[in-house]
């Protein structure tokens, strides 16, 4: 995997990122998502490329809790019940992790982009945004949209 760029204009004005927190607001009432918004029937059309990430302390890192359909095809990997540190990509691994801790600690977007150029997959750029998530009153997961141009 390539780097990735964080919180870059063309990532925080996607159209798609766009519309997905218009979304997520909408389901929210502009609050935190949380369990019950993503089983929201409006979410449905962001199941495919989202992603649920929990922290673990023990191992300081995240569980992939969800992981969308789409990225299995896309990145040739099913994540759920893996964690990241676990992933083929040993050079954004404590990138990726920082970037959700700040997400769900100051309970706050992270946006991020890059290319996929990689395993044979045709060229491709991806954007994502990650978003705080509740789950029974605490906030110690994130939940994240990936969109693919």
């Amino acid at each position: 995997m390539a780097d990735f760029n964080r919180d870059l204009p063309e990532t925080i004005n996607h159209p798609d990122i766009a519309h997905y927190l218009a979304v997520c607001e909408e389901i929210t009432d502009q609050g935190i998502m949380s369990v019950s918004a993503f089983n929201s029937v409006l979410y449905i059309p962001f199941l495919p490329t989202s992603i649920i990430l929990k922290w673990k302390q023990a191992k300081q890192d995240f569980r992939y809790v969800y992981w969308g359909k789409v990225l299995t095809a896309v990145y040739g990997l099913e994540l759920t019940g893996k964690y990241i540190a676990d992933g083929q990509h040993a050079d954004t691994e404590n990138p990726f992790i920082l970037a959700h801790l700040e997400s769900m600690q100051k309970k706050r977007n992270i946006y991020l982009g890059g290319t996929i150029d990689w395993r044979a997959k045709k060229y491709r750029t991806w954007n994502q945004v990650i978003l705080p998530f509740e789950r029974d009153g605490t906030v110690s997961e994130t939940l994240t949209f990936v969109t693919f141009d």
